[in-house]
């Protein structure tokens, strides 16, 4: 059972970090809370020497990216190179071009890419990873397109986000205990009813089961999880509360 590092998903926070400036206050702000490690994300670019310094500044790690397909696909030196100055370890895609999401040859050609992807990164020593939303848990035929992601390129990541999978209709626990080794990163996102983006909630206000996620994540060797919200009106406050609230159960 693993000890699991908690911090934020920055997406949470896109329309505070158009700026260079603005990304040092976020910062800052998070440190405050304890946070302890962030996921890169829908922010203004900065040089990954100085990203790494303003972790460094506020005794955080930044754990993964979500970086472009183009780049990841067209740039993948380079943007490896990044990742080891920024001492990140995983390489996310965030959602794969939605053309590849249509059918079955679609994920077949996506597969074959992302299997590509993991074995060029290997002499880096970093990671491939692919972040769920609810499409990646429709079936192709007789198997949910992310159990085909997983079993057809074993060395990807599966950044595994909670809301999702409960949007789709699924137990966010129990694909966890599916995929033990393989979510070295999570989403903690909580789930309500209601109209699409209006029902994620801060964690611990919605339906969710906490407990059995983080038990699951635990077992499963989680190194890291990022809270998110896609829409808060009030991103800080927003990650106060997840924050504490997870610390209440772990």
């Amino acid at each position: 059972m693993s000890d699991i590092v908690y911090g934020v998903q920055l997406y949470t926070f896109r329309k505070q970090l158009k700026m260079p400036e603005q990304v040092e206050k976020v910062f800052k702000e998070l440190s405050k809370l304890e946070c302890k490690t962030v996921q890169i994300s829908g922010m203004c670019e900065m040089p990954a020497k100085r990203l790494r310094e303003i972790a460094d500044e506020n005794n955080m790690t930044i754990c993964s990216t979500h970086s472009p397909f183009e780049r990841i696909t067209g740039d993948l030196d380079a943007l490896a190179d990044e990742h080891l100055v920024m001492g990140c370890e995983i390489i996310g895609l965030g959602m794969m071009p939605i053309k590849y999401l249509t059918g079955a040859q679609g994920i077949k050609r996506f597969c074959e890419i992302a299997n590509e992807i993991c074995e060029k990164l290997k002499p880096y020593g970093l990671k491939f990873g692919y972040h769920n939303h609810f499409r990646e848990l429709k079936t192709v035929g007789d198997s949910v397109i992310l159990d085909i992601l997983a079993k057809e390129v074993p060395g990807m990541q599966l950044i595994l986000d909670t809301y999702w999978v409960k949007f789709a209709g699924k137990d966010p626990a129990e694909y966890i205990n599916k995929y033990p080794g393989r979510l070295d990163l999570i989403h903690l996102k909580d789930y309500n009813k209601g109209v699409l983006f209006k029902h994620i909630a801060d964690v611990g206000s919605g339906s969710l089961n906490w407990t059995e996620i983080i038990k699951a994540a635990k077992n499963a060797g989680t190194k890291y999880a990022v809270v998110e919200h896609d829409n808060t009106k009030n991103p800080l406050l927003t990650v106060k509360n997840s924050l504490d609230f997870i610390r209440t159960i772990n």
